[in-house]
């Protein structure tokens, strides 16, 4: 554990690079080791030719705090001159709670994974829809499953018996005009488990969101 100064905890943590979860000094020096290198400018020589390396730095400007950020991108934003919309009835202004926009719409979680690959970001995507539908659900009484397919998701749904999971699935697929496939499932049983799980991927071929008592 690092040694903290008197005062280090209050220092500004209000910079993206203080949040990165790089290697520490020592496991830096670990891999150094492993590899055979006495220092990182060493191990970048000998891995990147020279002829491919910038020899001069890049002329950035110092980076922004995170609040210097938003507030730049909120600067930014201002000078746009939206027009008025002629596409159906246009555009109404709603009110949108801080603690839906901060948690729902804005959560960071969404969108800072630490490996940002597209299916990540997908999956803070369909996270914060579910959690959005899930609200909308204990408000208004609203099945999941009937909000996902009205979405436009397909679905799998899942009954102890064949007959009720069909019928409830074909009734689905004919409001919403979806996809939906049912399947006989008992939670008791992990032979039934196994084999539910191996239909619905047969009949989907992959699972975006498994949603436990759907409704």
């Amino acid at each position: 554990m690092e040694n903290l100064g008197p005062f280090d905890s209050l220092e500004s943590t209000d910079r993206f690079v203080d949040r990165h979860v790089g290697p520490r000094p020592e496991e830096v020096e670990a891999m150094l080791n492993a590899v055979g290198a006495e220092s990182l400018a060493t191990l970048m020589d000998e891995a990147i030719p020279a002829a491919i390396r910038r020899a001069e730095p890049f002329r950035l400007e110092p980076a922004l705090s995170e609040a210097g950020l938003a507030a730049r991108a909120s600067e930014l934003a201002s000078m746009n001159q939206p027009p008025r919309s002629f596409i159906g009835m246009g555009y109404h202004g709603t009110v949108t709670p801080a603690v839906i926009q901060r948690n729902i719409l804005e959560n960071p979680g969404w969108y800072t994974q630490y490996t940002p690959y597209q299916a990540e970001i997908s999956q803070g995507r369909l996270e914060a829809l579910l959690n959005y539908q899930t609200m909308i659900q204990d408000m208004t009484g609203l099945e999941i499953a009937n909000a996902l397919a009205s979405a436009g998701a397909d679905l799998v749904i899942t009954s102890r018996t064949l007959d009720s999971a069909e019928a409830a699935a074909a009734e689905l697929a004919a409001e919403h005009g979806v996809t939906v496939k049912g399947l006989a499932l008992d939670v008791g049983e992990f032979s039934s488990v196994e084999s539910a799980a191996a239909d619905a991927i047969a009949a989907m071929g992959h699972i975006d969101i498994l949603v436990n008592n759907a409704g």
